[in-house]
């Protein structure tokens, strides 16, 4: 019988997020008398931040951690704490960066930023495989091919499978593509998912960044160079998108 082998790919294909509230309040720093109010969940969206702006650990503002220079250009904002700070109310979003790197700073200082192209699933995951097969072509292997079946009939289902619970679908023991595989005749020895937010100007852009990210600490020959054909399917949900590989 086959082996199945199943791993998972952590990528950070980086974010997008936050609805801008619109609260004309400038910001002070220093030892300020500050009491957090509350926190509330806000639209993912993808923002520029003032590279000058003052980065805190948490939404009570009690702990610095720098400003926006060492945190990157594009962010991903997707929290808000609503705080009064010397009497006056005001807003400071919590933001995540393409490396993982979380802060909060006054939402006034955030500038929603716009893709020079709008996200196409179809050309990200083209470009995605170029960039794979770029990879394979610097180490002599042949390109890897697209499988109809494996993407229409594993990949598909899968990636919809991860974008509707990802967390429990990522934390499963037994992962049920090779068993579907079986019941459809198909051969599948690898399924490989990683799930990210669209944070560069192209498609192109996008799927370099993500996968350079995704085979970050994992060795390419291993997880790629023996394969022939994949399957590759990315579903939108909210912010995120979510991609599975199906390879054999």
């Amino acid at each position: 019988m086959k082996k199945y082998l199943f791993k998972r790919v952590s990528m950070m294909i980086l974010g997008v997020a936050v609805l801008f509230a619109a609260l004309a309040v400038t910001p002070t720093v220093g030892n300020a008398s500050t009491k957090l109010r509350s926190y509330s969940n806000i639209k993912d969206a993808s923002y520029t931040v003032n590279q000058k702006a003052t980065v805190y650990t948490n939404g009570k503002l009690t702990h610095k951690k720098g400003t926006m220079k060492s945190f990157g250009k594009v962010v991903t904002g997707y929290y808000a704490a609503h705080i009064t700070k010397n009497g006056k109310k005001t807003v400071y979003y919590k933001f995540e960066t393409a490396n993982g790197k979380t802060g909060w700073a006054w939402h006034g200082y955030f500038k929603k930023f716009t893709p020079k192209e709008k996200f196409s699933v179809a050309k990200y995951n083209a470009d995605l495989l170029n960039e794979i097969n770029s990879l394979r072509k610097k180490n002599a292997q042949l390109p890897l091919k697209v499988d109809a079946n494996l993407q229409s009939k594993i990949a598909v289902p899968e990636a919809n499978k991860f974008a509707k619970n990802p967390s429990n679908f990522v934390s499963q023991k037994n992962f049920q593509a090779g068993i579907l595989a079986k019941k459809l005749g198909l051969s599948l020895d690898q399924e490989l998912w990683g799930a990210g937010s669209y944070l560069y100007n192209t498609n192109k852009e996008a799927a370099t960044k993500n996968l350079q990210l995704w085979l970050k600490g994992d060795s390419f020959d291993v997880t790629w160079n023996n394969y022939e054909v994949v399957g590759i399917s990315t579903v939108h949900s909210g912010s995120k998108y979510y991609t599975v590989f199906e390879l054999n």
